[in-house]
């Protein structure tokens, strides 16, 4: 009995070549489409990436312009807080106890600022004060420096003593105790006007 040996009974492997081209080629065609899938994959991850960017920019504009609106809003408060408060202030100084005080004050530094600078014309001098070499010195002067001087000594201020006796009394006090000069004086008859002298005399 013989036996007739083809060349697929010699090389077993001869079957098995089909096989793996086909194989191959269905590797490569999977990876292929695997790749086409990463890519679309891709490239929708960067489109969701640049709206969650561009959602992220708006929300932050919007949050931007709110946050200017109130810092503007908080100015328009505080102004009309200072527009307020200031006068409010003000008008509680006036007719407050500091608000006199501070009056006798300005009063004292008034009067000392006065002295100093005549002390110093008088200290400036490199000669002993003498009168009688002053510029445009006449004898009559002489007279009335020394009324001044005596005076200036014997000065006396009844409304500033009025006013220091009691200087945490209310503004308005203080302003009623004007000098004597200042005060109204009561209408004589003799200054009354002619119309009604006229009719006086007719009744």
């Amino acid at each position: 009995m013989g036996f007739d040996l083809t060349k697929s009974d010699l090389c077993p492997s001869f079957h098995q070549r089909p096989y793996r081209e086909g194989s191959r080629l269905g590797q490569k065609s999977l990876v292929l489409d695997m790749r086409v899938k990463f890519k679309t994959l891709q490239g929708q991850v960067d489109m969701l990436y640049g709206r969650r960017l561009e959602f992220e920019r708006e929300r932050l504009k919007t949050l931007e312009t709110q946050l200017i609106q109130e810092v503007n809003g908080l100015r328009q408060d505080r102004a009309a807080i200072v527009v307020k408060v200031v006068p409010h202030v003000a008008t509680k100084l006036v007719p407050s106890d500091e608000m006199g005080l501070l009056v006798i004050c300005l009063s004292k530094a008034a009067f000392l600022y006065g002295r100093c600078t005549a002390l110093e014309e008088v200290a400036a001098l490199k000669e002993p004060f003498e009168l009688e070499k002053m510029p445009g010195y006449c004898p009559l002067s002489k007279k009335e420096f020394d009324r001044a001087g005596y005076d200036l000594a014997n000065a006396s201020y009844p409304f500033l003593a009025e006013v220091t006796t009691n200087p945490y009394a209310p503004l308005e006090v203080l302003l009623s105790k004007k000098p004597k000069s200042l005060r109204a004086k009561p209408i004589s008859l003799k200054s009354k006007p002619l119309s009604l002298q006229a009719h006086d005399q007719a009744l």
